[in-house]
């Protein structure tokens, strides 16, 4: 049976979260939608200025089912810069300088971030797991661990991410176009998600078509919907963002419920990747072990 850990205690089945994630998730994406077809103008303005905040709430699911502190510390801070931009934007008498710069910092960072942590374990170096330690500790069991497994993936990731939020800190104000197709612009905020979300399909179909290195026959019809809900739910949500109209509230909650919701699908398509210890961390060269990333098997 699919259980979420915490402490080793179990806590819930991890297709009862699945289940309240994508019940929700259609639920108030019906909500916006039908408000736009439905409402009047007015109506629609008052209500999607506090549902636009409110949204930020769907970044809970992803932390729960995240791997590693340092995933679930960037998907917090995402959270709470949007909190804080979009409250202040609505008129909320909250303190602070620039919360759009952050929010979008942390917002991208967070898609470039999740994009590499489906980068390959095979290509990557894990070092021995250290008891001693309280963070940097060795492969975990549990999906809600706040581990920060040693490993050249790990940091490539930290390179990446801090790399692109530094980029975004000094070049926000100019917003420089690097893509023009027509009348689009594309600023440094809109290619790099873009790349980082090719670059999580790419990592996606390696897993998809190598053999049971990584993921077991058994495992991988999971691993296909959860990537495709995924993918799907990217997609859908960058769409909505990019679109300019009067209804610039409601698609934005849109994208917070949707980008969220990619983040949930793609941490819990990972739960079924199987990782290859390298063999030189072995006591038997010629014995490797195969063992699941998370304690989620149906």
């Amino acid at each position: 049976m699919t259980k979420i850990f915490i402490n080793k205690s179990n806590i819930i089945h991890a297709y009862t979260l699945d289940i309240i994630v994508f019940i929700v998730t259609v639920s108030v994406l019906f909500f916006l939608n039908y408000s736009i077809l439905q409402w009047k103008d007015n109506q629609i303005d008052s209500v999607s200025k506090n549902v636009v905040i409110l949204t930020n709430f769907w970044a809970i699911f992803p932390i729960i089912v995240a791997n590693g502190i340092w995933i679930k510390s960037l998907l917090f801070a995402s959270m709470i810069t949007s909190f804080w931009a979009h409250m202040q934007w609505s008129g909320v008498l909250i303190p602070g300088e620039e919360p759009g710069k952050w929010d979008n910092i942390f917002a991208t960072t967070i898609i470039v971030a999740y994009a590499f942590t489906w980068w390959p374990d095979r290509w990557s170096i894990f070092l021995p797991k250290n008891k001693q330690c309280l963070f940097f500790t060795g492969r975990s069991n549990d999906t809600t661990t706040f581990n920060c497994k040693l490993s050249t993936k790990l940091l490539l990731n930290i390179v990446l991410s801090t790399t692109t939020a530094i980029f975004i800190y000094i070049y926000y104000d100019e917003s420089p176009t690097i893509i023009k197709i027509n009348n689009m612009k594309m600023t440094l905020q809109d290619v790099l998600p873009i790349f980082s979300i090719i670059a999580a399909i790419v990592f996606g179909l390696i897993y998809i078509c190598d053999d049971e290195k990584h993921i077991g026959n058994k495992n991988k019809p999971y691993f296909i919907v959860f990537f495709i809900l995924g993918s799907a739910s990217g997609i859908y949500g960058y769409i909505s963002k990019r679109m300019n109209t009067k209804y610039e509230n409601v698609l934005h909650s849109q994208w917070h419920v949707l980008m969220f919701t990619s983040a949930y699908c793609f941490s819990r398509a990972s739960s079924y990747i199987q990782i290859e210890i390298n063999p030189s961390q072995n006591q038997t060269r010629n014995k490797r072990k195969m063992y699941n990333n998370y304690r989620l098997n149906y």
